[in-house]
């Protein structure tokens, strides 16, 4: 959807012309938990030379995860130290399909870590653990 509205643009406004940006792509594989990601992958980030941090979470213990039995759960996000740009989100989680979608909606934002962390979810939800995540 997001190539034919780019594309009718570029076709009535060509002196505006614009590219899809694939960069936060969000994808979700509907297994149990689920299984998400967008944007970098960590060997990705590392071949593109860039100097990052992993924040790993082993998320089976959380409270959420707790309350739906599920005992392999995680997040790995991929950080631009200097910037603390998120370059990528990777989620196994139940609700790993709502969560990826904020990851995204950062990395398209270029919110820094501390900027999604600093937001006042609601809790207890799976989103209130995104501060622990980055």
């Amino acid at each position: 959807m997001r190539e034919g509205v780019i594309a009718a643009n570029n076709i009535l406004h060509g002196l505006d012309r614009r590219r899809p940006d694939y960069r936060a792509v969000p994808s979700v594989v509907f297994t149990l938990p689920k299984l998400a990601s967008a944007g970098l992958q960590e060997s990705e980030a590392r071949d593109a030379g860039r100097d990052i941090e992993v924040r790993f979470k082993d998320t089976s213990g959380w409270l959420h995860n707790q309350r739906m039995n599920e005992g392999f759960t995680g997040s790995k996000i991929i950080l631009e130290k200097k910037t603390r740009a998120i370059l990528g989100a990777h989620i196994l989680d139940s609700h790993a399909d709502d969560l990826i979608n904020v990851f995204a909606l950062a990395m398209e934002q270029g919110l820094t870590a501390e900027k999604i962390r600093d937001v006042l979810y609601a809790y207890p939800t799976a989103t209130s653990s995104i501060q622990y995540m980055v």
